[in-house]
C-alpha cells in the first residue's frame, strides 16, 4: 500500500514499507514499488464504507507492470477494504487495457493482508 509523500511527512514514517520490507526478508521475495498513490484523497478516518470507497476510485496507478502475476498486497489497518481494493482496481485496470491492446490475458492473482483492523466508530 503506497502513500503520500505528504502523509510520509506527517507521521514521520511508513509502516507498511517497514512491514513488507521485514516480509520479504522472511519469505524471501522480491519487493515490488511499481504503483502509486496520487494524492487527491481525503483522509479515510471517520468517512461512511460509501464514502470510503468512492474517496479512492483512481487513487492508485501503476507505474511499471509488475514482474510476476502472483501479488501480495499490504496494508497496516484495514477497516472497510477500500483501500486494498481500490489498490486492487488499480491491476485490473490495467490488465483489462493489456487485453484490450495486446489480445492477450496477463491475469494477476491478487491476494490482500492488513496488520490490523480498525473501528469505524
Amino acid at each position: 500500500m503506497p502513500t503520500t509523500n505528504q502523509r510520509l511527512v506527517k507521521r514521520g514514517f511508513d509502516p507498511v514499507s517497514i512491514l513488507s520490507a521485514q516480509l520479504s526478508k522472511h519469505w524471501q521475495i522480491p519487493l515490488w514499488h511499481g504503483v502509486e498513490r496520487i494524492d487527491d484523497t481525503v483522509s479515510q478516518q471517520g468517512l461512511t464504507r460509501a464514502e470510503r470507497l468512492s474517496n479512492l476510485d483512481n487513487a492508485f496507478a501503476l507505474t511499471e507492470k509488475p514482474p510476476v502475476k502472483r501479488l501480495l498486497l499490504f496494508d497496516d489497518v484495514s477497516t472497510t477494504g477500500a483501500s486494498l481494493q481500490a489498490l486492487a482496481r488499480a491491476f485490473i485496470s490495467s490488465e483489462q487495457t493489456v487485453t484490450i491492446n495486446a489480445q492477450s490475458h496477463n491475469n494477476y492473482h491478487i491476494s490482500a493482508y492488513a496488520l490490523a483492523h480498525g473501528s469505524q466508530s
